[in-house]
Order: structure tokens, then C-alpha cells, then sequence
């Protein structure tokens, strides 16, 4: 019983990974703009510095 349950549980798990990559260019993007936002910040500062 517990076998049959555990081997449903990795396929969906299986599913699951395979349909990641819907969500992931959104995750990238988020990650991209935060990289930019931080990296403007950080030349604001550099800017504050050097006047």
C-alpha cells in the first residue's frame, strides 16, 4: 500500500518538475530586476562618494 502510495507521490513529483519551467522565466526576470535595482544603488553610492 505505502509502495503504491510513494510511486504516485514521485510521479506527480516527476510532473511537477517537468512543468517548472512555466514559472521559472518570471522567477529569472524577478531575479534580473532585483540585480539591476541592487546594482544601481550601489553605483548611487559610488556616485556619493566620489563628490
Amino acid at each position: 500500500m505505502f509502495n503504491i502510495i510513494s510511486a504516485q507521490f514521485g510521479i506527480f513529483l516527476m510532473n511537477y518538475f517537468k512543468l517548472t519551467p512555466w514559472p521559472a522565466p518570471d522567477q529569472a526576470w524577478a531575479g534580473a530586476r532585483a540585480r539591476k535595482i541592487t546594482n544601481r544603488s550601489r553605483n548611487r553610492k559610488n556616485i556619493l562618494q566620489k563628490n
